[in-house]
């Protein structure tokens, strides 16, 4: 019934535009077809059908964009992407949505940026992208905080809570009952208005529908009995709202499908399937599955889940193409009014113009005898001008011909020094050739020392064999690296070394070579040996492998950790490299000894410090290098990573599983290096960093 009102207000407004009007009101009548056209979108929207939702939004669109409406326009494009975005069309949406983005930044519509914002946290929510919909979920709460929006503000809210319980449900089983608790609390806490009325009901039945997957993924009695009081209170809220439109009501019905199902009364759920009216979509389907799933009816739950699928698949129906013939007939129309208006045009310019034939004739032979006198005028003065040029001519003609001569000899001379060019050219372009196959053979050869060096270090498998949960991020600035990392297991002891060779690619490498070849040979001699006499070892045997002449400041940092898990005990030595342990997010820092394996005049006979630290199960371990914390970039695009940003990002992500701690890392590093707007930074040294849960 709606919709045919918005119809008719429709055909009303467009007669009104075709009529003369003064231009301030076909303004303000353009902006209320504007209007009528979203509305009709919307109720469209509710029905689930595309084409018409996206028909009448475009058509919107039209006329705002007509009008130079930007307001507008920015809010249209945004409701085109979301419709795109609910029928699973992601490149459309997000294309439409930088759209609407672009032109909210450009008139400062800081309100329809926040709800852009939303927007796009909804979607990455759905394509199962938790973490960057969390980031746009911040971004939009930011701004309803600032325009002090209390009732989007609590709708945002409620969307991070439905994002966390599905980061839970993916990647944190453990935490699932907490992520239940925290979405309840935050629907509850919702402000529910005409506005987002449409918002909270979706919620309230994710909400509901989330049950069945929940409870395989963690079927615990205190999670099921907190899932049956939370439906029972989103269907007794949702009551007042019966009659809003037959799409609710159905869901209302099948919610009630639902909580028969989790109290375990099957009869009484098999009478509420029944009572369903509309049996043609998917929220019947879907209820009606995990019905026959419950009763073990495998057959027919099949039938349910194919029919779900099918239906869920379907963007045409006889409605649809009902309404698209109308939809063309009232654009055929449309099309013929404008054709009726021009030809009107063209008519009153016809006339317009015989209007003036008699005068343009009387002035004709006016001008006609102006142009004779100007023709006479002209040829006299030509006629002088060509006389004074003759002169002129003669007078050049005679400085060329003394000027050829000495044109031809600078011809001459143009003529040596081109040839020399191309002789000089041509050995460039030899040199050229050959520091092209020399670049070419020392490039193969560093790719060599690449797979030798990556021979030389322990692989992911082998990490994980020895320490259990690890990951390793290790990313050389040239192909081959100066940090490497070592790990080997002596009878209940773990070793791990974490080291940084002086300088970075080749050089780097070499030294790399030599302190994992020094540690191979010594690791025997570590039985009876604590974490710091380890390191004096190390540090001897280096000095032995090189020259009495080689630079000082030329050597190896590293961390060395000794770990006895049957004990629970750790020992730590340190070379100007620290350690970070992590337990229940706090962070604690080992400081390292302020000396290198290296030759070092002022301390040849200073040893390493052994640290003797207690562990616990669930602990965090990190070592790394000075790559990391050193990475330039943020918004100069020279300011560093930092160590106090590095260690509140490992205290953030330490509760994290390892693999994607890692992901998390390399992620932050990536937005720092393109954080500055002028310009992305580049990777300034080797990085490596290795975590240890206990």
């Amino acid at each position: 019934m709606q919709a045919q009102n918005h119809n008719n207000e429709i055909d009303s407004l467009l007669s009104v535009l075709n009529s003369e009007i003064p231009d301030s009101v076909r303004i303000s009548t353009g902006n209320q077809l504007g209007e009528a056209y979203l509305n009709v979108a919307i109720e469209y929207s509710f029905e689930d059908n595309m084409d018409s939702t996206l028909y009448f939004l475009f058509k919107s669109l039209e006329v705002y964009e007509n009008n130079h409406n930007l307001h507008y326009q920015s809010i249209v494009i945004s409701d085109i992407s979301l419709t795109f975005s609910n029928f699973d069309m992601m490149p459309q949406a997000f294309d439409y949505m930088e759209r609407s983005i672009a032109l909210c930044n450009a008139i400062h519509d800081t309100i329809q940026l926040a709800r852009n914002y939303f927007i796009l946290g909804l979607a990455n929510m759905n394509l199962n992208v938790y973490q960057v919909a969390k980031d746009y979920f911040s971004k939009s709460l930011e701004l309803y905080e600032y325009l002090d929006n209390e009732i989007d503000e609590l709708l945002v809210k409620t969307s991070i809570a439905k994002n966390d319980f599905y980061i839970a449900q993916h990647y944190d089983a453990k935490s699932l009952n907490e992520a239940c608790k925290n979405e309840y609390s935050s629907l509850k806490a919702m402000i529910v208005n005409d506005d987002v009325v449409i918002d909270y009901l979706n919620y309230c039945y994710a909400f509901i529908s989330d049950f069945f997957t929940t409870m395989r993924v963690q079927p615990v009695d205190s999670l099921k009995d907190y899932y049956i009081s939370g439906m029972k209170y989103f269907y007794n809220s949702a009551e007042k709202y019966s009659g809003y439109t037959s799409w609710f009501d159905t869901r209302r019905q099948v919610s009630k499908v639902y909580i028969s199902m989790a109290e375990g009364k099957k009869l009484k759920a098999k009478k509420e399937l029944n009572a369903v009216k509309d049996k043609n979509c998917v929220e019947y389907y879907e209820a009606a599955y995990w019905y026959y799933m419950e009763i073990a009816d495998y057959k027919h739950a099949l039938e349910n889940y194919d029919l779900m699928n099918k239906y869920e698949s379907t963007t045409f129906n006889a409605e649809t193409s009902i309404r698209y013939e109308r939809n063309r007939a009232q654009a055929d129309y449309e099309d013929k009014l404008r054709a009726i208006e021009n030809l009107s045009k063209q008519q009153k310019l016809e006339f317009d113009l015989q209007s003036h034939n008699s005068r343009i004739h009387l002035y004709g032979v006016l001008v006609f005898l102006l142009l004779i006198l100007a023709i006479l005028f002209n040829i006299l003065y030509q006629k002088r001008m060509a006389n004074t040029r003759n002169k002129i001519l003669r007078s050049a003609n005679h400085e060329i011909m003394e000027h050829n001569s000495e044109i031809q000899i600078i011809n001459e001379e143009i003529r040596a020094q081109t040839e020399a060019l191309l002789s000089l050219n041509e050995q460039v372009e030899n040199h050229r050739a050959r520091l092209k196959d020399a670049n070419e053979n020392m490039l193969r050869s560093i790719k060599m020392a690449e797979q030798i060096q990556l021979a030389t270090i322990p692989s992911q498998e082998t990490m994980n064999n020895i320490f259990g949960s690890c990951f390793v991020y290790w990313r050389p600035r040239n192909i081959v690296s100066g940090d490497f990392y070592w790990a080997t297991q002596i009878g209940d002891v773990k070793y791990l070394v974490t080291a940084d060779c002086t300088g970075h690619g080749v050089p780097g490498a070499l030294l790399s070579i030599l302190g994992i070849s020094i540690l191979n040979d010594i690791s025997h001699l570590f039985i009876g040996l604590n974490a710091g006499e380890i390191l004096d070892l190390m540090k001897s045997h280096f000095i032995n492998a090189l020259s009495e002449n080689q630079n000082m400041y030329d050597g190896i940092e590293m961390s060395l950790l000794c770990i006895n898990r049957a004990k629970m005990k750790l020992q730590y030595a340190g070379a100007k490299r620290p350690l970070y342990l992590v337990r229940n997010f706090q962070l604690f820092d080992y400081k390292p000894d302020y000396q290198s394996i290296a030759h070092d005049f002022l301390r040849v006979n200073r040893k390493f410090t052994n640290r003797e630290i207690d562990i616990q199960q669930g602990d965090m371990l990190y070592t790394f290098t000075d790559g990391i914390p050193d990475q330039v970039g943020g918004d100069t695009g020279i300011d560093k990573l930092s160590l106090p940003s590095l260690r509140d990002l490992l205290s953030e992500i330490s509760g994290f599983p390892v693999m994607l701690q890692k992901e998390i890392l390399h992620g932050a590093i990536l937005s720092h290096l393109a954080a500055s707007i002028v310009f992305v930074a580049e990777q300034i040294d080797d990085q490596l960093m290795i975590g240890v849960r206990i």
